[in-house]
């Protein structure tokens, strides 16, 4: 799921606390509470694990959780390559459980295991991205930049550039 969705997003715990989400905080790769205020602004914070639900309306268990544990989340953060290449802006981050999987970078999908977050977001030069366009014929197939990723690979593997793409990335 996109972090970016939960903003704003009406949250209730089934009892007397109900508003809407204006923040998210994390503490390295784990969402752990959502910033909430109710309809006199009022701030209250829900623990993440006891978020039953996100579909239409945040349901949660228990009460305020009493302050908010990890970093807020920032969209719109500059990211850069281990070469200090800029590669775009922080536009949108995707969680699975309370978990962050992946970042994107403008349309650029990374592995979160693959960054560095703090006033901007640092691509490690572990991750493996094309240097140059992936082509057949005249047509390119992968453009460079590109993370090289399971899916990536899949796709290269599927019109016979595996090699190609796996090379490119050196």
């Amino acid at each position: 799921m996109k972090v970016s969705v939960l903003y704003g997003k009406k949250i209730t715990n089934g009892a007397n606390l109900k508003g809407y989400v204006i923040g998210v905080n994390a503490d390295g790769d784990r969402i752990t509470t959502l910033t909430c205020a109710d309809k006199d602004e009022n701030i209250f914070y829900a623990d993440f694990k006891s978020v039953k639900s996100v579909k239409g309306n945040i349901n949660f268990r228990g009460e305020d959780c009493g302050n908010a544990y990890g970093e807020p989340v920032r969209l719109g953060k500059p990211v850069f390559d281990c070469g200090g290449n800029f590669l775009g802006v922080l536009s949108e981050m995707t969680y699975e459980g309370d978990r962050i999987t992946g970042i994107y970078a403008d349309k650029i999908r990374f592995d979160f295991a693959d960054t560095i977050t703090g006033d901007a977001v640092l691509i490690k030069n572990t991750a493996r991205i094309l240097k140059s366009d992936v082509k057949k014929g005249n047509r390119t197939i992968i453009k460079r930049g590109t993370p090289l990723t399971a899916e990536v690979l899949q796709k290269a593997e599927q019109r016979g550039e595996y090699v190609q793409a796996s090379l490119k990335c050196l």
